[in-house]
């Protein structure tokens, strides 16, 4: 397989509910263990993962109405990454600001710190939205 190749790749598609939370971090999280990623790095991209499927099953789809929740990953020589696909409200990550962390808790604005925390616990995030379809792009180091 030439470099930069994936050299393996995995998917699972559920339900955007709660209920089906663990299901779709578990995924990730053994995906990213068998990757050969440390543990650090392995509860860390668990912990993104999760943060961005409660938003996207609590805030893109309104009036009850669940839509479909699709991961891909991947691991390519030097990096795990983790594609999350859903057809619900857009919503890019990348315009949403940085909670604010020079402020105490009780003076903070609403919102803003889960995504900080999926900057910090990822190396890239990036997101793209077409055909009425969000992709959330994940990428992270094997090597950390």
């Amino acid at each position: 397989m030439s470099p930069g190749k994936s050299s393996k790749m995995r998917a699972i598609k559920k339900k955007a509910e709660l209920c089906n939370l663990r299901d779709l971090t578990d995924f990730v999280a053994n995906f990213a263990a068998n990757s050969k990623m440390s543990d650090e790095s392995v509860s860390d991209i668990q912990l993104a993962v999760e943060e961005l499927l409660v938003n996207i099953i609590d805030y893109a789809f309104p009036n009850a109405e669940k839509g479909n929740i699709e991961i891909i990953c991947s691991s390519m020589k030097k990096s795990l990454i983790i594609k999350i696909f859903d057809n619900g409200i857009p919503f890019n990550v990348n315009n949403a600001p940085n909670g604010d962390t020079g402020l105490s808790l009780d003076k903070r604005e609403k919102g803003g710190m889960g995504i900080h925390i999926v900057r910090n616990l990822v190396d890239k995030i990036e997101y793209s939205g077409e055909n009425g379809r969000n992709t959330l792009t994940l990428t992270k180091g094997l090597g950390q």
